[in-house]
């Protein structure tokens, strides 16, 4: 079958009019608004003393302020619109740390770190669903995270050296 070249110009001109009907039809809605569900309460339960409850505590809660640290300065760098998924991972780590029962000498460490993470969520919350037009405080916020660290190593300290009685004296 043979079509003349009258008839592929049309079929091309119509082509080329749906596609550049198609471009139009972007979606130019906003997304919809990030929500999150309500933070976990801090579960106070256990003994320093018990070297075994602190070294579960501190297994927990260092790594996810490690990981919640690195996810927050990796979004800090992004577009407004991309953060989405970071958020939900940070809110995330929070409910972990929340959910871990908090040993006697780590209940004040505790409340400054899910504190903290509640803040920085709520930072990005606000900026990704145009509530704020940056990140202000953010830079505050990590630095907090930094004094955790702190408090987490006097900790870790403090379990080492009862390890150490504890292998000394058995």
């Amino acid at each position: 079958m043979q079509v003349s070249k009258g008839r592929t110009a049309i079929i091309g001109m119509i082509s080329l009019s749906l596609a550049a009907c198609a471009v139009n039809d972007v979606n130019t809605s906003p997304p919809p608004p990030l929500t999150l569900q309500p933070a976990a309460t801090i579960i106070n339960s256990g003994n320093c003393v018990v070297t075994g409850e602190l070294e579960r505590w501190l297994q927990i809660t260092v790594q996810a302020q490690t990981q919640f640290k690195a996810k927050t300065e990796e979004a800090s760098v992004k577009n407004r619109r991309d953060i989405y998924n970071d958020v939900l991972e940070l809110a995330n780590l929070r409910d972990v740390v929340l959910k871990t029962p908090t040993p006697d000498c780590g209940q004040e460490v505790q409340a400054l770190l899910t504190g903290t993470m509640q803040q920085i969520i709520e930072i990005f919350q606000a900026y990704y669903n145009d509530q704020k037009a940056n990140l202000d405080g953010l830079g505050e916020q990590i630095q907090t995270l930094n004094q955790v660290s702190v408090f987490h190593s006097n900790l870790i300290a403090t379990m080492e050296a009862q390890y150490q009685i504890q292998n000394q004296s058995g």
